[in-house]
């Protein structure tokens, strides 16, 4: 008669354990993954569009109250400089926004010529 041993020392993981080792590798890799994420990216586009809505209100203040003078100056960690020409009729204002911690670097210029009646 044939005897038949069951093997107790099985090798290998069990589902549980592998749920639980995946659960502590995400737990441990998505903060990675956003740390990573920030410093590559770095707030380039925030900074952009916070720059580009800078731009925008300095050039439609400037065309509204008709500010014939140029100049730089500072708004919520930017240097806003703007640049005005006005002969006859027409009034031409161009307005760059640099990043502060950057200032060698244009993040937006916009550019605007009004035709100006009296």
């Amino acid at each position: 008669m044939k005897r038949y041993y069951c093997k107790n020392d099985e090798e290998g993981y069990t589902l549980l354990e592998t749920v639980v080792a995946m659960a502590l590798f995400v737990s441990v890799l998505i903060p990675i993954w956003i740390t990573v994420n920030n410093f590559m990216l770095n707030n380039f586009t925030e900074r952009k569009n916070i720059a580009f809505a800078l731009a925008q209100s300095e050039l439609n203040r400037t065309i509204t109250y008709r500010i014939y003078k140029e100049e730089m100056f500072q708004a919520e960690g930017y240097l806003i400089e703007r640049k005005t020409n006005y002969a006859e009729n027409l009034f031409e204002v161009e307005v760059s926004v640099r990043w502060q911690k950057k200032p060698e670097t244009v993040l937006v210029t916009l550019n605007k010529s009004v035709l100006i009646y009296q």
